[in-house]
């Protein structure tokens, strides 16, 4: 087998240990562990919201803390790095759901995107959502009405009772989240999503030799539009947001016990020196040091 064969073997298995596996495109369920939870550093390729009723979890967003009230909501997109704990002597009770965007894409209008609050997470701080109780109280009736729906998906009509129940939930989260941050959100739709195609595209592909050209030709748009469309939308240029994603990745597998040298190849940085320079002047440590941190 040829070197590069080798390195392709062993950066797929590496990936498949790693990886989380979901079953469904859509899942929601209620928890209560009595005895905390411990929660490792992930990002994952759905979409989650988690609706917190007990106090004392704690969560982490890359280097932000936060400590969610109960009756408050945590929302997370695919490029959230982050991990939810609770002390080991508490009980940690909430509601979980998660879905591929793709799912919740085929329920949107031109009028409506119920992605919304999910695309427009535009720093950590925007994945807390505290609740008034009447909106925790509400928040809870469009769960439970979608588990109780799920639950006897083999009854007629309940598959479209259980959009129905998505939709109200996702129209009501977007509507309370607005509220609370007031983020302007672009017009065009189709640049938008547009937008969002090429931001799916560079997750997925990290570890690939990514050039603005590349990322454009599979946009079917020249490199001169594309940069100014994606620039526009999302805040930075995508080779920027290359490098933060790659960045954010790297954080990942490091909190997750990965070598500095695996790291470096899974992001697709494939030069160490390289790698370590910008590692360093992105979070102020060296890929090693911030490992050693994090172990401890």
């Amino acid at each position: 087998m040829r070197e590069e064969e080798c390195d392709l073997a062993e950066k797929d298995e590496i990936l498949r240990q790693y990886s989380e596996d979901f079953e469904d495109n859509f899942r929601i369920w209620h928890a209560r562990s009595e005895n905390g939870k411990t929660g490792n550093f992930h990002i994952h390729k759905v979409f989650e919201i988690t609706f917190i009723l007990t106090p004392g979890a704690e969560c982490q967003i890359d280097n932000l803390t936060i400590e969610p009230k109960a009756g408050s909501l945590l929302i997370f997109n695919d490029m959230d790095l982050h991990r939810v704990r609770c002390p080991a002597d508490l009980p940690y009770e909430r509601y979980v759901m998660y879905f591929t965007p793709e799912c919740i894409e085929k329920l949107c209008t031109e009028q409506t995107d119920l992605l919304r609050c999910f695309f427009s997470r535009t720093t950590p701080e925007t994945a807390y959502l505290p609740l008034s109780v009447s909106e925790a109280k509400r928040v809870r009736e469009y769960m439970d009405k979608a588990i109780e729906y799920s639950d006897s998906l083999t009854d007629y009509g309940s598959d479209l009772l259980r959009r129905c129940a998505v939709c109200e939930l996702l129209i009501y989260l977007n509507k309370i989240f607005f509220a609370h941050y007031p983020i302007d959100m672009p017009r065009r739709h189709a640049d938008y999503r547009r937008a969002y195609t090429a931001m799916r595209y560079i997750h997925e592909n990290l570890g690939e030799d990514l050039t603005l050209e590349s990322i454009s030709a599979k946009m079917f748009v020249s490199k001169n539009h594309f940069c100014k469309l994606f620039s526009d939308i999302v805040g930075c240029t995508p080779m920027k947001y290359v490098r933060q994603c790659r960045i954010m990745k790297a954080k990942e597998y490091l909190c997750n016990g990965f070598s500095v040298d695996d790291t470096c190849r899974l992001t697709g940085f494939n030069n160490l020196s390289h790698f370590s320079y910008i590692f360093k002047k992105e979070t102020g440590l060296s890929p090693k040091k911030y490992a050693e941190e994090q172990k401890q």
